[in-house]
Order: structure tokens, then C-alpha cells, then sequence
């Protein structure tokens, strides 16, 4: 998706407004434009959950709101944020400029360039490890206290030492104790899940763990966990076909940083920026002075 996207649509339905805040109107022109803008992953995805679509256009419209507050109080008119909006706008050009100027051809990479990155770099290209767990789940209200906390807390380390030192059964504790109604039917068991896609906590504190062993309780935003590693299975490769897309995407990711480094080094050596250091010198003790005065 690119301007030209825009430029095809008839003008009248690029006139169309498609949300609005007060007096600010925000057009199907301006939502082309804006996904045109997005990383072409977040593009899919807004293209097809209209409710993270919604909440974009919310964001955008809530920005431009903003912006016109910024402009009625003549924020806009103050040196140093002229400063900054120049500067930004200038860098953007200068980071669309360079992206344009050292994309790869179309026909980049080849296949048997793909082919040569996939087999050199094998281990990027691979499924994430696969945990087996189960869990018994204390949820703690948001409106508790600190109190009931606490007490929730205590309840959840009781749980940990009748399994640890008394030895009693996970998956009968789980059963009968676990807040996660659908695992605890399962005697805690959440079947397999790639580490990837564990919370972070979890995550950390099973990525050593040893098959039967169980966690310590484990405190999220929504309760308490006690995790214990019932499987694991190790990364395994993609293959070729699967890995396709990816493999390609690398690679032009590569080839486009390094033509943007070229160019700016190619810029550097042809016309060498010029410092007078007496001159820098006096304008940042001008920069001293103004600080010290304020």
C-alpha cells in the first residue's frame, strides 16, 4: 500500500469522513495514508480486526485533537518547539529519502541467494522450545486489600509446601484448589506452549527447570501461580518452504541497511562536514549562559 493507493480512488471517496472529534474531521484519504504508514504486520492486523483498526483511528484522531490545542494556545509559535517540529520533519524526510534511495531491487533476493542464507543460519530458523505445564491458579480480585492479599499469598505458599515437603499430588490439589476452572478439570494441565508465548514471569522461572519440578508461587497482575514442567521439547528446524518469507525478509532488511550505510559514508567521504571548534566553543557557552539564567 503506498500514496499511489490514494491517488487511484476517486477524490470524492477519499473526501469521505470516516470519524471525527468536535470540529476535527479524520477522511478515508487520511486513513490510507496512515496505513500506507504502518509496518506492513501491524497493517494486516488492523486490516483485519476492525476493533484494533477503530482504536488506530482513535489514537490518530485523539493526536490530531491535541495538536490543535497545541495550535490555539500558540504552543506551536515557541522557538524551541519549532525547533523540534523542523527537526523531526526533517528527519523524517531524511529516513524516507535514504529508505527509498537504497531499497533492493524487487527481484531481491534470488532463490538460491535464500536458499544459501537458510542453510548458513539454520539455528534463526527454528520452532521455540515447547514446555509442557500445569498450574494451580489463586486469582486475586482487584479490589482486594492488603489484607486479603496477604492472605491469598499465604494461602498460595501453603500449597507450595504440601507439595514440595509433604508430597502431596499436583493434580489433585490442582483440581480441587486451582482458580483456572478449564486447566483444573485437567488436573492443572495447559498442555504444551511454546516459550514464546509464556508471560514473562512464568517464563523466567521455568526456563531451567527440570521435569516434575514446581515452581515457588509465581505473583502476576491477575494471581498467583504455582507452575510445574510436566514436558519439554527441544527447538526443531522449519523447513525451507515455511521458512520462505522470513528468509527473504532478512535478507532485504540486510541489503537495505547496508545500501543506507554506503550512502551515508559515500556522502561523508565526498563532502567532509567542516567543525570550527573556537565557534562551537562560544556557542555552547552561549547555551551555559541562557541555562544559568533561567
Amino acid at each position: 500500500m503506498s500514496e499511489s493507493t490514494a491517488a487511484a480512488a476517486q477524490p470524492e471517496q477519499l473526501e469521505q469522513t470516516v470519524a471525527s472529534m468536535g470540529e476535527l474531521t479524520f477522511k478515508a484519504g487520511d486513513l490510507v495514508l496512515l496505513l500506507a504508514a504502518l509496518p506492513e504486520a501491524e497493517r494486516q492486523a488492523a486490516l483485519q480486526d476492525r476493533s484494533l483498526l477503530q482504536a488506530k483511528v482513535r489514537d490518530e484522531v485523539l493526536r490530531m485533537a491535541v495538536v490543535d490545542m497545541a495550535k490555539q494556545a500558540r504552543f506551536d509559535r515557541r522557538a524551541e518547539v519549532a525547533y523540534h517540529v523542523r527537526r523531526a520533519a526533517e528527519q523524517a524526510v531524511a529516513d524516507l529519502y535514504l529508505s527509498a534511495a537504497a531499497a533492493p531491487p524487487a527481484d531481491f533476493p534470488s532463490p538460491e541467494l535464500m536458499r544459501q542464507a537458510y542453510e548458513r543460519e539454520r539455528e534463526v530458523y527454528m520452532t521455540p522450545e515447547q514446555l509442557r505445564l500445569a498450574q494451580i491458579f489463586i486469582a486475586v480480585p482487584d479490589n482486594a486489600t492488603a489484607q486479603q492479599r496477604q492472605a491469598l499469598r499465604a494461602e498460595a505458599a501453603a500449597l507450595v509446601d504440601e507439595l514440595k515437603q509433604q508430597g502431596e499430588d499436583f493434580a489433585v490439589l490442582a483440581q480441587s484448589r486451582s482458580d483456572h476452572k478449564q486447566s483444573a478439570l485437567q488436573g492443572g494441565d495447559i498442555g504444551w506452549v511454546g516459550i514464546d508465548k509464556l508471560v514473562a514471569g512464568i517464563a523466567a522461572a521455568v526456563a531451567a527447570f527440570q521435569i516434575d519440578q514446581i515452581s515457588e508461587v509465581i505473583e502476576l497482575a491477575d494471581g498467583l501461580h504455582i507452575v510445574k514442567l510436566t514436558g519439554r521439547r527441544p527447538p526443531l528446524p522449519i523447513p525451507f518452504e515455511q521458512a520462505e518469507t522470513a528468509v527473504a525478509a532478512n535478507l532485504r532488511r540486510r541489503r537495505l541497511q547496508q545500501s543506507r550505510e554506503a550512502i551515508l559514508q559515500r556522502l561523508l567521504q565526498e563532502t567532509p562536514p567542516l567543525a570550527d571548534a573556537e565557534a562551537l566553543a562560544r556557542a555552547a557557552q552561549l547555551f551555559t549562559e541562557k541555562v544559568q539564567r533561567a
